[in-house]
Formats: C-alpha cells, structure tokens, sequence
C-alpha cells in the first residue's frame, strides 16, 4: 500500500544494530527512486525470529523501529 519501500536483508541481528546509515544520501536516493523509505532487517533466525529497522528521511523518519504500519511489506516478503 503506499509508496514503495527498498527491502534491504542483512545476515544477522549484529549487523542490523551495527548500521550508520548516511541519512542525507538515503534521503536523495529515495526521493530519486520514489520510494517511501526502506525497511532493513535481519533474516529470520531458525527460531523465526528477525529484527527490523526503518529508514525513511523522505518523510521525515530518519529512523524508527519497526512497527505494524512500516512492516506489512516486509512481513509480506517474508510469507512468501
């Protein structure tokens, strides 16, 4: 729904909290490319679990935690 979001899968939880995203950059490259933002999350774990982060300066969320309203892409990938 919405605007499109980059989905951006990362190897481990470790390198989720490890990013220092260039928000300036996210922010023209999103603008470019018309999305919304991106969602950045680790693949899921053998227990099912994963973390997730959301970018989306354009809109003014630098970054936030993912919630319902900013996962339903992402969970969606997931299930299929």
């Amino acid at each position: 729904m919405g605007r499109p979001r980059l989905l951006v899968p990362l190897t481990t939880r470790f390198a989720l909290a490890a990013l220092a995203p260039d928000f300036d950059g996210l922010r023209a490259a999103c603008d470019r490319l018309g999305l919304l933002g991106c969602d950045v999350y680790s693949v899921p774990e053998p227990t099912g679990q994963a973390a997730a982060h959301m970018f989306a300066p354009s809109i003014g969320v630098p970054e936030d935690i993912a919630n319902a309203n900013s996962t339903a892409c992402l969970a969606a990938h997931l299930v299929l």
